[in-house]
């Protein structure tokens, strides 16, 4: 029996041992789920790179700050997105105190805030595996239900109808290669991404695959090579980096990529260098020598993304095609049957639709039909029956949505002729009703004059 349990447990622990430094696995994903019907659009802002310049004052901190708070007196914004390298020191909470806090407190209470470690989070120690993100994490622990602790984690937005993962490319570089976290961190990775059914994946790390900027091609090859087929294998829609400090869109194997990396001007690589080999092609787009940030409304269709500057124009915008799957009928209110007589007016049948694609409609009556038009979700549609003859009728509305799902609703609608009014006519002969004034006098003369000869007897 005790070898029995040994075996056990050596399988148990060689099992999760393979899971962790196992980059080749497949694992099915469950089907994405199918739309939600009370899905509502919401924006988030996306942005990065603020630590104070290396002059030493806090330039992009302010700066990003004045823009975020701009964008959110306009907008409802759900959370914002931080690429990663808030701080130039992050180990020194003394700038914390001094940049970030007077700058970013208020914003932070009242949204959701997600940051993505950077490099300038990291505190080198004595080796290449050791290093300090105390600071890091006690500014930014509270600021959500993030698991800071493991450095890589994931949430959902409304419905589900988004999934997105925050991860620490850092491992990677900087302070040593750390194999313990990489593959502790893949295994988590491709385990959640193969437990979402969400219909999109937004993708969030400090350091990009692609880019504008020679300098760090090196950095993005062993980004590639580490997250390109994962992320292909599991459709992930947007990819969302920093590190670099400029803008750049690029779209590659059907997957958006964005570098919002302008939260400092410093640094910075106005235009694409000569020798990027694959990382730059046409179509892509990109700017330098800018404060940016990046305005984001999550539709049913998929990312509509502003890129806004420190004065408040739009620079660019593009779109990322991810249209949520909708295998969900249009929701329709179910009026009751209808009855009513000949040449009554204001006789309406009202149906009310809703689902998160716009569509189509017709009205059938007795099979043929007599209206048609468009919808959005929310509207009312009517038609008025008031010139039906007398009869008996079925009015059917059919609502399709743009993904083709249909739904219908019949109403009974019956007309009826007009109820013929009968009088009761009065003659002389035959008077009818109470009697006349002058016969209750005459009764009641007759009753009193008996009542008075009872008496005299």
């Amino acid at each position: 029996m005790n070898r029995l349990k040994k075996m056990t447990s050596l399988l148990l622990i060689l099992s999760i041992t393979i899971i962790m430094i196992s980059n080749s696995q497949t694992i099915a994903r469950p089907e994405k789920q199918t739309a939600v019907q009370a899905f509502e659009p919401y924006k988030f802002i996306a942005y990065g790179d603020t630590r104070n310049t290396p002059t030493g004052d806090n330039t992009g901190i302010e700066t990003t700050s004045v823009m975020i708070e701009d964008v959110m007196a306009e907008h409802d914004i759900s959370f914002i997105l931080h690429v990663g390298d808030m701080m130039d020191s992050g180990g020194s909470q003394d700038e914390y105190d001094a940049y970030w806090w007077p700058h970013m407190g208020d914003i932070v209470s009242e949204v959701p805030f997600y940051v993505a470690a950077g490099n300038h989070e990291y505190v080198p120690l004595s080796g290449p595996d050791d290093v300090d993100l105390s600071v890091f994490r006690s500014n930014v622990e509270n600021l959500n239900n993030s698991p800071y602790d493991e450095q890589f984690f994931s949430f959902d937005q409304p419905n589900g109808d988004t999934h997105f993962i925050v991860f620490n490319g850092v491992y990677y570089f900087e302070h040593g290669l750390n194999t313990t976290l990489q593959a502790e961190q893949y295994a988590w990775m491709e385990a959640d991404l193969a437990a979402t059914n969400a219909s999109r994946i937004v993708v969030m790390n400090h350091y990009p695959l692609y880019g504008a900027s020679i300098a760090r091609i090196g950095e993005r090859e062993i980004m590639r090579e580490e997250f390109l087929d994962l992320f292909m294998q599991y459709d992930v829609d947007f990819v969302i980096a920093g590190h670099d400090h400029q803008v750049v869109h690029q779209v590659r194997n059907e997957t958006d990529h964005l570098i919002i990396g302008a939260g400092t001007a410093a640094y910075t690589y106005p235009t694409p260098p000569q020798g990027l080999g694959n990382e730059w092609e046409d179509g892509d787009w990109a700017i330098g020598g800018v404060y940016a940030i990046s305005l984001v409304e999550v539709t049913v269709a998929g990312f509509d993304v502003d890129i806004i500057l420190d004065n408040g124009t739009t620079v660019y915008e593009f779109f990322v095609d991810a249209a949520m799957p909708d295998e969900v009928a249009p929701g329709l209110t179910s009026p009751s049957d209808l009855s009513f007589t000949v040449g009554d007016t204001g006789k309406v049948i009202s149906w009310t639709v809703t689902d998160i694609n716009s569509g189509t409609y017709s009205i059938t009556v007795d099979g043929t039909e007599e209206d048609s038009g468009s919808w959005n979700s929310g509207d009312t549609i009517t038609y008025d029956v008031s010139s039906f003859s007398i009869g008996t009728y079925n009015v059917v509305l059919n609502a399709t949505d743009s993904a083709g799902n249909s739904a219908t609703d019949t109403v009974q609608v019956t007309v009826e002729d007009e109820i013929a009014s009968t009088t009761t006519t009065t003659t002389e002969e035959e008077p009818s009703g109470t009697p006349g004034f002058e016969i209750l006098i005459s009764l009641l003369t007759i009753i009193a004059i008996g009542v008075y000869k009872r008496r005299r007897k």
